[in-house]
């Protein structure tokens, strides 16, 4: 049985899971003039300026605060937050509505 771990070292194209200190973007895509400075996951902010070259090109951020709640497979909503919603209100996605992010998120990649 081939564990992640394994499949990481003998394939180039298999990336080892972020811990929360890792670079967004590795060293490797950035241009060696590219002076923007590079996030980390754990930031709250994730700016794309390591990826840009072109000086005529808008630096754009991604905020994960915008990223809608569906989005964060293992959040849950606050109980206050909850509280105003009703008794059928529920802190955490299904199985099904997780699922359709995860396919979300490939087709994103993709």
């Amino acid at each position: 049985m081939t564990t992640v771990g394994t499949a990481a070292e003998t394939d180039t194209y298999v990336l080892a899971m972020p811990a929360p200190a890792s670079p967004v973007v590795l060293p490797q895509w950035i241009s060696p003039g590219n002076t923007h400075p590079n996030s980390r996951y754990q930031d709250a902010i994730w700016p794309m300026a390591p990826l840009i070259d072109n000086p005529g090109t808008r630096l754009v951020k991604l905020h994960w605060k915008n990223c809608p709640e569906p989005l964060l497979l293992n959040g849950q909503l606050r109980p206050t937050y909850l509280q105003t919603r009703g008794v059928q209100a529920r802190s955490r996605s299904g199985a099904p509505e997780m699922f359709a992010t995860c396919l979300e998120w490939m087709r994103l990649a993709r």
